[in-house]
């Protein structure tokens, strides 16, 4: 109702729609006291003449947020129990790589062939072996991975105390 007055009253809409609304504002009373209030407030908008900001204005505002605290640090509002639940995950795949390695490693071969002996995968029309460069790359990956871990949390931790 306010959105159909207000176009009303700044003169938008077709001649079909300005009818409408002078039609509602005749036979509805709640349609005519609003129109009443949303003139008044037009005409009090109209006269008022609006103050125009002293050149100085933006730099004192902006000397003003220079002084307000600034934000606190992430650490203080994300949960500590998901922190622990990702560092949970990340060594658990951690562990669970190194453990398929020494589930599969071959100590029978020779040093230049001593890499993983990955599982064959049969499937029911193709059969494929996961190249043993991925799998000691992944592992590789995850140490790294988790002696990253440990430097920050023990840098946290030393930090704190």
């Amino acid at each position: 109702m306010e959105d159909r007055l207000w176009d009303y009253i700044d003169g938008r809409g077709t001649p079909a729609e300005r009818a409408e609304v002078e039609a509602l504002i005749a036979a509805n009373p709640a349609w005519g006291k609003a129109f009443r209030e949303l003139k008044e407030v037009n005409i009090w908008l109209g006269g008022a003449d609006l103050e125009v900001p002293s050149l100085r204005f933006t730099k004192n505002v902006m000397e003003a947020v220079e002084h307000q605290a600034i934000a606190r640090p992430t650490s203080t509002y994300i949960s500590k129990h998901i922190l622990r639940g990702v560092a949970l995950f990340f060594g658990a795949m951690l562990l669970g790589a190194l453990g398929l390695v020494v589930y599969t490693w071959r100590p029978d071969t020779t040093p230049a062939k001593a890499f993983v002996k990955m599982p064959t995968f049969n499937l029911p029309s193709y059969s494929f072996q996961v190249p043993t460069y991925l799998v000691s790359g992944f592992v590789l990956l995850l140490v790294i991975a988790g002696f990253m871990f440990l430097d920050a949390f023990l840098h946290t931790k030393r930090k704190m105390s």
